[in-house]
């Protein structure tokens, strides 16, 4: 068997994957042959997990300062958005 590099995942984050080419190979006239004449337990795995980390969060809550009290006594309310 002979293997390629490993292409570029196919996300940045979150879990992608990435592929590359594997082939047979006769090795008496290095020519490239049908995967049947190669093992096919010993074949290399032709993917691969990459960018296997969570995505960072991409939002977040923002809060305005407080607004002023809407009483002078008992119980009002301060706002904000």
């Amino acid at each position: 068997w002979d293997t390629h590099p490993w292409g570029g995942c196919t996300k940045a984050c979150g879990g992608g994957v990435q592929q590359r080419t594997v082939s047979c190979w006769n090795i008496t006239d290095m020519t490239e042959v049908n995967s049947t004449y190669c093992s096919a337990d010993e074949k290399p795995a032709p993917q691969q997990a990459c960018a296997t980390s969570p995505c960072a969060q991409l939002v977040r809550w923002t809060l305005s300062e407080w607004g002023a009290c809407n009483a002078d006594c008992d119980g009002g309310q301060k706002t904000r958005s």
